[in-house]
């Protein structure tokens, strides 16, 4: 990361322009993540969960852990057009691997005497939601910390 001073702006500006694109991302990270974390709290359903997973996607919210994964929970070769049947859950606490839409199938499943095995996932996916949105704040949040300290600053005149 350069620093944002007059020099750099002439000699090197494709790269201060780039820092200044992810600047203004790290900073909308910031500011959104505790709206995004509520609306995944308030979620009710598996499919709601994984709209949610393809709106803060998009909104820059991105690692391994909510990514495309030949392998993973997350089958499919883009997250935006990800469907019910690419989303594999499971396969802890004895509990089957299964897609959302086969989870949908069979809410009433019990897991133990106080929740379902709907449930369980669901409160599982959101917490994987949750946590990976912290982390990925957190990591903006120390960006956004170095763009300030290197003089950068969030005009419309970029």
């Amino acid at each position: 990361m350069k620093r944002y001073n007059i020099w750099n702006k002439i000699f090197h500006s494709s790269e201060v322009i780039k820092d200044i694109e992810d600047y203004k991302l790290q900073q909308s990270l910031v500011n959104n993540y505790e709206c995004w974390l509520t609306k995944i709290g308030n979620a009710n359903t598996l499919i709601e969960c994984m709209t949610l997973h393809k709106y803060i996607w998009r909104q820059g919210f991105k690692n391994t852990n909510l990514g495309p994964d030949k392998y993973g929970m997350f089958r499919t070769k883009d997250i935006n057009f990800m469907t019910t049947n690419e989303v594999y859950i499971g396969g802890f606490n004895g509990l089957k691997i299964l897609t959302i839409e086969e989870w949908e199938e069979c809410k009433e499943e019990l897991y133990d005497s106080e929740q379902t095995c709907y449930s369980f996932i669901l409160s599982s996916y959101k917490r994987l939601l949750k946590a990976n949105i912290i982390n990925i704040t957190d990591k903006a949040k120390i960006l956004v910390e170095q763009y300030q300290q290197n003089n950068y600053k969030l005009y419309n005149e970029y």
